[in-house]
C-alpha cells in the first residue's frame, strides 16, 4: 500500500531459491518463470476463476488483512503499562541481608532497574534475572543484591 493509498499486491512463487510462477494482473494469467514451470501455469491458467479470485485477493482481501494487523501493531506500540515492584529482604544464615526486587506487569520489554547506594549505581553484588513474558503480553523483572545490614544508610 502506498503513502497515496493505491494498492500494488503481486503473487509471485519460488522454487529452490529461484523464481518459479508470477501472477500477471494485467491477464489474470500466470508467468512461467522457467520451464519447470510451465504445467503449472498451465493447469492454473485453465481454472478460469483462479485468476479472477487472485485479483480480488491481491486487491481487497490482502490489504484488509494488511491494515488489520498493521492497526492491530500500531495499537499495540501505543499501550504502555509501567512496571509494579514489589520489594522483600531476607537475613540470610551468613547475617548478611538479601534485598530483592519485582517488576512486573511492565509494557514494552523494556526496563531500566538498578540498586543504588548514594545515589550511584550499585553493580557489586547485583543479582539480575532476563526480562521475561508474562502469559498476558507484558514482562517481568527481577534484581537481587547482598548488605551487610551494618552499612545501611
Amino acid at each position: 500500500m502506498a503513502e497515496d493509498g493505491s494498492k500494488r499486491g503481486y503473487d509471485l512463487y519460488a522454487y529452490n531459491g529461484k523464481n518459479f510462477l508470477s501472477f500477471n494482473k494485467a491477464t489474470l494469467n500466470w508467468t512461467a518463470a522457467n520451464a519447470e514451470a510451465k504445467t503449472t501455469k498451465e493447469k492454473w491458467d485453465a481454472e478460469l476463476d483462479r485468476g479472477w479470485r487472485k485479483m480480488i485477493y491481491l486487491e481487497e482481501e490482502c490489504f484488509a488483512w494488511l491494515k488489520k494487523w498493521l492497526d492491530y501493531g500500531t495499537e499495540v506500540r501505543a499501550r504502555k503499562k509501567p512496571p509494579v515492584v514489589t520489594m522483600n529482604s531476607r537475613t540470610e544464615v551468613d547475617g548478611m541481608e538479601s534485598l530483592l526486587c519485582r517488576a512486573h506487569g511492565f509494557y514494552p520489554k523494556e526496563i531500566d532497574a538498578s540498586w543504588r547506594r548514594d545515589g550511584e549505581v550499585w553493580l557489586e553484588d547485583t543479582l539480575q534475572g532476563s526480562v521475561a513474558p508474562n502469559s498476558d503480553g507484558t514482562y517481568y523483572y527481577w534484581l537481587r543484591i547482598q548488605i551487610d545490614p551494618k552499612e545501611r544508610s
